[in-house]
């Protein structure tokens, strides 16, 4: 399936000056929204199938890059939500409609991440994702795991006490309670051992 291409990714990368880099460094850019798209049966409780690039769903290796944040509709955006970048704009529509917590979880059956490296260095505490509450944790975290990862990233998250809605065990947030009843990572603190 093919989705009408948005010039909004390029646009993006152009003004930031990664085109300019690839240029330059000569490697090739793939825009998601410019790709072609391939339905992925996930099986999951909320969701049952999603569209993503596919040179993403038969790509190799994946790295995943996230930012420290929370975020308003779905608490944090962590390793997890990553996922929700790949999903196709015409079923954003769809994600956002009811349990997204849940739904963010289950779009990891397509695949889990070769490697995440979570950039800690600053941090929005509230609110979310595109501005909030600003602290410097001044911290990487490095992991194959995203479950474990983002246990440990909501941690810090809520080491700032700040409000947040991350008020609770990081087990049991929707997210993560998803993601371990599908086996997406650690189930629980003894499956992991966090290493400075």
């Amino acid at each position: 399936m093919d989705a009408r291409p948005s010039p909004l990714s390029r646009q993006t990368m152009a003004k930031l000056g990664v085109l300019d880099l690839a240029r330059e460094l000569d490697f090739q850019i793939v825009c998601f929204d410019e790709d072609e798209w391939v339905e992925v049966e996930l099986g999951g409780r909320y969701v049952e199938r999603i569209e993503l690039p596919r040179v993403a769903y038969e790509a190799d290796t994946r790295i995943y890059l996230p930012c420290l944040k929370t975020h308003s509709s779905a608490r944090f955006t962590l390793a997890l939500k990553v996922a929700f970048g790949f999903s196709n704009l015409r079923g954003r529509e769809f994600l956002h409609a009811g349990n997204l917590e849940e739904k963010v979880a289950e779009l990891s059956l397509a695949w889990q991440p070769d490697l995440i490296v979570l950039d800690g260095r600053k941090a929005f505490v509230t609110n979310g994702p595109r501005n909030g509450t600003l602290v410097e944790p001044g911290l990487l975290l490095a992991s194959a795991d995203q479950v474990a990862i983002d246990v440990e990233g909501v941690r810090i998250l809520q080491s700032y006490n700040a409000a947040n809605r991350l008020d609770m065990d990081p087990w049991q947030l929707p997210q993560i309670a998803t993601a371990v009843a599908h086996g997406l990572g650690a189930r629980n603190d003894g499956e992991y051992e966090v290493v400075s």
